[in-house]
């Protein structure tokens, strides 16, 4: 088994079937250079040489984030040559956009906990966790390929809840048979800690913010192996299956390097640093067993217990983010930070004010007041209660930066509903705003939530409707939206660079 890296979550998977032909599995599909959903830049941007480039047999798409479900991919690849399209149970309601779109993949749904054998011996299984909370990853299927001596286990965008039941059914399905070994790619998300880190332009106050991260993440590493240890009787420690092995991969997202060239090189705790801590932390919990992080572009053997390093991944040209001279780099480098919109929509622009004004009440009552009424962890009752007017309002600037005005929605214990309060001039009270545009076009699904990374949030605010409308399960109809856009777009010549660099213009 090979795993071949190609950056962020994606990884090739190259396994032998039982008559020695090689299968090839793509976990998580996003290639090109921008997400169109966040209005980000891969990090590394890799390039793919088709020529040279390992045939596909099948793409696994773990959930619908658009850092993993990349539709100008998918399309590219679907005009090469047909390939099965691995769907998790959970995006089976994407099934029509996708057969509408990508004419050479034959669809695939994958349900939890289920066997697939696309070739003999080879199996493919998929785990989906059941969560407490209520997330925006709730779809996330996590994957396992195995070729009857050896696994792959991919974390891909979660991590295993601290619930006995949850950690005993991961070490049941890494452990179903004997394998000589189980390698575990563990995912490791920076972004929050890179995004604030960019927006930090000298580099000495960059590296008192490092410090206290690097510290604060630390901690959080190191009770990823105390856990175990404090709950020796409820959680079952997976590490120590016989042949355990892991991979770290980094999901690495940046602004784009159109706005500043050197913001390619600062990153907050890159995988290195992390290889070295996570080490150091399992020779002190007694877990010494082989660790590395993926790297772009590079190939891993998973034998005999562990994951080495054997080449490079044909066809692939990927930056070398975490060169010794990359790593260097970015110490004293002086950043100019992303300009955001502090009093723009991203589309600014005239647009129908009347039926902004309806679709605002329409997110509000139709979507946002059950869901929030119902949330245990952020209640609406309780902020209502906790305001000093017995109100919950929502502001929304209608029209364009130059010319807009303003209408603010509330809702009470008087009310069966948000209502519309009228125009508004001068301080009023209120607890989120918006631009119409940006919902509307949330609606319309040219934004989702992380497109907030274009905006320059108020920190005292909540920005609850926003988060409501990116629930999973709640809002189906958007993610449809979204990529129906997208798939079209594509369909029509548009590239992701064009519709994110514009996001980007004052």
């Amino acid at each position: 088994m090979i795993l071949h890296s190609l950056g962020h979550s994606e990884v090739l998977i190259e396994v032998s079937d039982s008559t020695g032909l090689p299968y090839r599995l793509l976990s998580d599909s996003w290639l090109s250079r921008y997400s169109v959903g966040d209005y980000m830049e891969r990090n590394p941007v890799v390039e793919i040489d088709w020529e040279s480039f390992p045939r596909i047999d099948a793409v696994f798409v773990s959930h619908s984030h658009a850092d993993h479900l990349d539709p100008y991919f998918l399309t590219d690849l679907s005009e090469r040559y047909g390939f099965e399209l691995l769907l998790p149970e959970t995006l089976a309601y994407l099934v029509p956009v996708f057969e509408a779109y990508l004419k050479n993949a034959r669809i695939r749904i994958l349900k939890n906990l289920e066997s697939y054998s696309p070739r003999p011996g080879i199996t493919v299984s998929g785990l989906i966790f059941q969560n407490d909370g209520v997330g925006n990853e709730e779809d996330v299927m996590t994957l396992k390929v195995e070729d009857g001596t050896d696994c792959a286990y991919l974390e891909i965008d979660t991590l295993p809840p601290e619930i006995p039941e949850e950690r005993e059914k991961l070490s049941a399905f890494l452990s179903d048979k004997p394998y000589g070994t189980i390698c575990y790619v563990a995912t490791r998300n920076e972004l929050e800690g890179n995004l604030k880190i960019h927006d930090i332009g000298v580099p000495n106050e960059r590296k008192k913010f490092e410090k206290e991260y690097v510290r604060e993440r630390g901690e959080w590493m190191e009770w990823q192996y105390a856990m175990f240890d404090e709950y020796e009787t409820e959680f079952e420690d997976f590490t120590k299956i016989r042949g355990f092995c892991r991979l770290f991969a980094g999901q690495w997202l940046r602004y784009p390097k159109a706005l500043d060239a050197d913001i390619a090189a600062v990153n907050v705790l890159p995988l290195p640093e992390i290889l070295t801590i996570e080490r150091e932390l399992a020779k002190k919990y007694g877990r010494d067993f082989p660790q590395d992080f993926l790297e772009a572009g590079v190939s891993y053997l998973v034998k005999n217990g562990k994951a080495e390093r054997v080449g490079t991944v044909p066809g692939i040209k990927a930056e070398a983010v975490f060169s010794k001279a990359a790593l260097e780099s970015r110490k004293d480098v002086s950043l100019v930070p992303p300009v955001k919109r502090a009093f723009a929509p991203v589309r600014d622009e005239e647009r129908d004010v009347a039926k902004q004004d309806k679709l605002v009440l329409g997110l509000l009552n139709g979507r946002f007041l059950a869901t929030k009424l119902a949330d245990p962890d952020d209640n609406l009752k309780n902020l209502v209660l906790q305001s000093s007017d017995g109100a919950y309002r929502v502001l929304v600037r209608f029209g364009t930066s130059k010319s807009f005005v303003c209408k603010t929605y509330a809702w009470d214990f008087s009310k069966t509903g948000f209502v519309r309060e009228g125009l508004q001039e001068g301080k009023i009270r209120f607890d989120e705003d918006y631009w119409a545009n940006d919902l509307e076009d949330f609606f319309e699904g040219t934004q989702e939530l992380y497109s907030n990374f274009l905006h320059k949030l108020d920190s005292d605010k909540g920005y609850r409707l926003w988060t409501v409308l990116w629930n999973n399960f709640l809002n189906h109809d958007l993610v449809q939206k979204k990529y129906a856009f997208h798939f079209e777009w594509r369909s029509r010549g548009g590239k992701p660079d064009d519709f994110v660099l514009v996001g980007y213009k004052k």
